[in-house]
């Protein structure tokens, strides 16, 4: 609070002078805004995914009366998620954390979405295939349905 002892004329230019800077700091900024643009769509993309499978979820909440079948599909949705958080953790974040050299992004792009494919296809092959052991594990005779289901539902 030493700034508050000043008088008005010098208080008024300490307070100009860090508006200064922060137009500065600013305008530095914009130029790197500009230099990132591609990495920072690819961000605004995956949030506005996020807010859009949020609706969906949220529909899908509604359709459903009984408690019950909420319940599978809550499972159905903890699955899902918990596949998406590994592929996008793993694969996608590496694209888009440490970016490639420009000539390198077609080949980057398509190895990043073949491996995102094989992982969000596969962990849901292996639940419907390990499918008695996740029945036993949850105690849920229909989480048949959930694994049957899985692999489309990662797919879209």
């Amino acid at each position: 609070m030493a700034g508050t002892f000043l008088p008005a004329g010098l208080q008024a230019g300490r307070n100009f002078a860090a508006t200064f800077r922060l137009i500065l700091t600013t305008q530095e900024h914009h130029v790197q805004l500009r230099e990132h643009a591609a990495k920072l769509s690819w961000t605004a993309l995956d949030k506005l995914l996020f807010i859009f499978y949020g609706g969906i979820t949220l529909l899908q909440i509604r359709a459903l009366g009984d408690p019950a079948e909420y319940g599978l599909a809550s499972q159905l949705l903890t699955l899902q998620t918990w596949i998406f958080i590994i592929t996008d953790g793993s694969v996608l974040q590496a694209v888009i954390q440490f970016g490639v050299q420009r000539e390198e992004q077609p080949r980057t792009n398509t190895i990043a979405l073949a491996l995102h494919t094989a992982v969000a296809l596969g962990i849901p092959l292996l639940i419907l295939l390990m499918q008695p052991l996740f029945t036993a594990l949850f105690k849920e005779p229909r989480f048949e349905v959930v694994a049957a289901t899985l692999p489309l539902y990662c797919l879209l």
